[in-house]
């Protein structure tokens, strides 16, 4: 393997993505999970970071509602996209969904099918006022809200 793939996870968070209102405006908690979620890019991975409880569990994570509340805020602020569709939505309960960093270019990998793309910085087109995320919401309201992009097949 290359040094890229095993390479000590670092990470620098650009000015504009940490000052951005997407960034500013996430709960905690979900800040966190971005946080932990880059501790799996190793600089050629991009769009194949997972966010199974079993890896997070290394870093406190106990709840997988809670991870997913925070995936959904991530997503409608723009700040991760889904690069593969998992679970009960992909029909195959084995396979665990995927998610690239928008401020990162995707890395292609054809034996996940994923396809190279630029990054896409969708946190800034990010718009408080359009986003009716809050963390009141049940996850069923939030799944409408953040709603699966185009990378994903539709179900």
């Amino acid at each position: 393997m290359t040094q890229k793939s095993q390479g000590e996870p670092r990470y620098q968070v650009p000015r504009q993505l940490a000052d951005s209102l997407a960034f500013r405006s996430l709960p905690v908690a979900a800040k966190v999970l971005w946080h932990d979620l880059m501790m799996q890019y190793r600089g050629g991975n991009n769009g194949n970071i997972n966010a199974v409880l079993s890896e997070l569990a290394h870093y406190n994570w106990r709840s997988s509602t809670t991870i997913a509340k925070g995936l959904r805020f991530l997503i409608a602020h723009g700040l991760i996209k889904e690069t593969r569709m998992g679970g009960k939505r992909a029909g195959n309960l084995k396979q665990c969904c995927l998610y690239a960093f928008t401020h990162l270019p995707i890395h292609a990998n054809a034996k996940l099918n994923i396809q190279g793309k630029e990054a896409t910085h969708d946190y800034r087109n990010f718009d408080h006022n359009k986003n009716v995320v809050a963390a009141n919401l049940s996850l069923q309201k939030m799944e409408r809200v953040a709603p699966h992009n185009a990378a994903c097949r539709s179900t």
